[in-house]
């Protein structure tokens, strides 16, 4: 994480909610539930950088 943030690849800011979703999947006791919200979470962000990127709204 130091080296991505060094090298400007990654904001200080996303860096800590990784780390807190990280921490919460490890720690929770319905970290299973949690990792698949997460996950479908970050899929359904992704799609909207990448239609943003092509000019869709």
């Amino acid at each position: 994480m130091v080296v991505l943030l060094v090298t400007g690849e990654m904001s200080l800011g996303a860096m800590a909610m990784v780390g807190v979703a990280t921490t919460v999947e490890r720690l929770a006791p319905g970290s299973m539930r949690f990792a698949g919200v997460t996950g479908v979470v970050l899929i359904a962000v992704g799609v909207l950088i990448i239609a943003r990127a092509q000019g869709v709204q």
